[in-house]
């Protein structure tokens, strides 16, 4: 009897501990998931909160030895020096850092943001100081280079019809105002608001800190957010998910704003190549200026190009420059083939550029004609025999 009670106060002592264990797992699960929903709602009420913002930015930028564009790859190249071929190799040929200015507006899907200050131009492979521009109307999106120190380097734009989104939505000099305004829009958001798990607790600048992370097939994007301040984000690592080799890290400092909340106003970030864990290229952003919700003009993001831009599409085959009429002087591509310049393109008709002119070819058929029968007399006389006189 002892030992049948002393069985059944075992078999009952471990059903209790098992629930105890199951249910202590349950309230975890709940705590954790109860955690992250309040991280997200916060996020989000900061989205619906914020309709609109206008940024006014001072930046250093830091570029890599042989990270941007070659001047290979360059399409002014081609209208600059036809028929060159240039050598292949990335600039710039030394790491250099540049001060910019840029400037964001955005409102709903819309979106302009533009980029002063010295810029990398493959064509003549140095930075130059030059104006960078891009919009998106909510249908259309454009760039526009421009206003460049270099005369020679014609303005350029390019035109996607088929986009749902700014180009440079997912810049990476952005990404403090867009993880903190925009953090599940469509087209300007940098995260999904399913998947997201704790990650445990860390410091930083002094802050405590949740770490939340979202695991992907590829890449584990992490943020240490402060709960005591409406769960901004403070740290944002991205990182492979398989091999853990960092990518990105950006750390964000903010201002209080009785107004409009916690706002950020400095922020550095480090890019890396994942596979040597070298740096790609890194920056240091400071906001000088900010308005938040306010009232743009449908002209804020649009671009009129100007006389004389080259204008390509990104899905179509059609390109143009825009002449003193606000016209467009159709570019072929057997113009572009007859290794033509832009100045050609530019003072010819369309479809003429790279063919000899009627005003030249006329002057040489004359002096030509000329020539053949001023030869044709010549030799005639020789075989005209003389004639004695009587």
């Amino acid at each position: 009897m002892k030992s049948y009670s002393r069985t059944a106060l075992f078999v009952v002592a471990a059903a209790i501990l098992v629930l105890s264990v199951a249910s202590f797992g349950n309230l975890a699960a709940q705590e954790e998931k109860d955690t992250v929903n309040k991280v997200i709602q916060a996020w989000r009420n900061r989205q619906e909160r914020v309709r609109s913002g206008h940024f006014v930015m001072e930046e250093s930028r830091t570029f890599a030895e042989g990270t941007l564009t070659a001047k290979a790859n360059s399409f002014r190249s081609r209208l600059l020096e036809p028929g060159v071929q240039a050598e292949a190799r990335n600039g710039p040929f030394r790491d250099t850092t540049v001060e910019v200015q840029s400037i964001l507006s955005f409102e709903g899907d819309r979106m302009r943001y533009t980029i002063k200050g010295p810029q990398w131009a493959p064509e003549r492979e140095e930075f130059l100081e030059s104006t960078y521009l891009s919009v998106f109307d909510g249908s259309l999106g454009k760039t526009f280079y421009s206003d460049s120190a270099d005369e020679k380097l014609f303005p350029l734009g390019f035109i996607d019809v088929k986009t749902d989104r700014n180009p440079d939505a997912k810049t990476c000099y952005l990404y403090a105002l867009f993880m903190n305004y925009r953090p599940f829009h469509p087209t300007m958001g940098q995260f999904s608001s399913q998947g997201w798990t704790t990650a445990g607790k860390g410091v930083v600048d002094g802050k405590d800190c949740l770490i939340v992370e979202n695991v992907g097939s590829s890449w584990t994007k992490s943020c240490w957010v402060d709960p005591a301040r409406d769960y901004i984000i403070l740290r944002y690592t991205n990182r492979t998910t398989r091999g853990g080799k960092d990518v990105s890290k950006l750390d964000i400092s903010y201002i209080n704003d009785k107004k409009n909340g916690w706002i950020p106003s400095r922020w550095k970030a480090v890019l890396l190549f994942p596979e040597r864990g070298t740096l790609d290229e890194s920056s240091t952003t400071t906001v000088s200026s900010y308005t938040i919700n306010p009232s743009f003009e449908p002209s804020e993001f649009q671009i009129d190009f100007p006389v004389g831009t080259f204008v390509r599409h990104y899905q179509e085959p059609d390109q143009y420059l825009v002449d003193k009429n606000g016209g467009k002087r159709i570019v072929t591509q057997e113009e572009l083939n007859r290794n033509v310049t832009y100045a050609q393109l530019r003072d010819t008709p369309s479809g003429m550029a790279g063919l000899v002119s009627r005003r030249r070819v006329w002057p040489a058929l004359l002096v030509g004609t000329l020539f053949i029968l001023f030869a044709a007399l010549m030799w005639r006389r020789r075989r005209t025999p003389a004639t004695d006189s009587i």
